[in-house]
């Protein structure tokens, strides 16, 4: 772009950041985002991007830091931003963090989404906390968020890593109940991480 005599702005570098955690760049996420910073070009979306491309990256206190960082300097944290953070503790097996973040976004007013319970069910099931996951099953549920086959999948896993076969089974029949159907293309991911 400075070649052409363009000039980039928050949205480019944002996408270059995104494009770099997809690729596993981490390291080069972080140079985009320095420039950014020189540049006084963060805003809610770089700070998302970033966070997501370190947590793709296995790491998982960065991201923590960026959110405190965001909030010191008045930047607004939202869904996005939590949940990506959520990820990033599950990824390295800090299941503690996560369910801390969970809570945090309730007491900031921030909506979880199925997403959010996804990564935060993934967390626990990495960890073996099997009762854990079925209790934020039902909290899902308890607020309006339906399960659906990507978590009940995670579920059904964490069950049967726990030696809990009639729970896996029980939720097995509650997913067809409820006619979930699954996509295995895009669960695959969320039980591998279980």
């Amino acid at each position: 772009m400075k070649g052409r005599g363009l000039r980039a702005n928050t949205f480019t570098h944002s996408a270059a950041i995104s494009a770099c955690g997809q690729a596993g760049q981490w390291q080069r996420a972080l140079q985009v985002f320095e420039v950014m910073k020189e540049d006084c070009l963060l805003d809610t979306i770089s700070y998302n991007a970033a966070i997501t491309a370190w947590a793709k990256g296995g790491q998982w206190q960065r991201p923590l830091l960026l959110m405190e960082q965001m909030q010191r300097t008045g930047v607004a944290t939202d869904t996005i931003t939590y949940n990506a953070a959520i990820s990033a503790c599950g990824r390295r097996g800090q299941w503690h963090r996560a369910l801390e973040l969970l809570e945090e976004m309730g007491v900031n007013r921030l909506a979880a989404n199925i997403t959010t319970y996804r990564a935060t069910l993934s967390a626990c099931a990495k960890a073996g906390e099997w009762q854990r996951v079925l209790l934020l099953l039902e909290d899902m549920q308890s607020k309006g968020i339906l399960p659906n086959a990507c978590t009940y999948l995670v579920a059904i896993s964490a069950c049967e890593k726990a030696g809990q076969w009639q729970k896996a089974l029980q939720l097995l029949e509650e997913m067809q109940d409820k006619l979930v159907r699954v996509n295995t293309d895009k669960c695959d991911t969320a039980i591998s991480v279980s």
